[in-house]
């Protein structure tokens, strides 16, 4: 559904249905967004995240994005204008002492 609305796609599209407004369609459309707005912003379900049933049902995990890493050192520049993106360098060699800081890996 994300794919088909990101695309302009009718929502069915994939299952032969290209009819923006047929009753399925619209029926989809409806649940769809009915789904997103059960959402809370962290992701979970605000039924099951936000009532007495999730109280202790969920532990906070960490992870470091090292692309997103990268992108924070270098926006510390203030060049107008300036577009930071990462580049993927995994089939890059690389020498072993360029892990980042300390050279380990802090994913916990």
């Amino acid at each position: 559904m994300r794919t088909a609305r990101e695309w302009g796609d009718p929502p069915l599209i994939w299952w032969g249905i290209k009819d923006r407004t047929s009753k399925h369609a619209l029926l989809v459309k409806l649940a769809f967004r009915l789904y997103e707005a059960s959402l809370c912003s962290c992701g979970h379900s605000m039924f099951l995240a936000h009532g007495p049933e999730g109280v202790g049902e969920y532990e906070a995990r960490t992870v470091t994005c090292h692309a997103c890493k990268a992108k924070e050192r270098e926006k510390r520049s203030e060049q107008p204008g300036l577009k930071l993106w990462a580049e993927d360098l995994h089939d890059e060699p690389r020498d072993d002492d360029e892990l980042d800081d300390e050279g380990g890996d802090d994913d916990g």
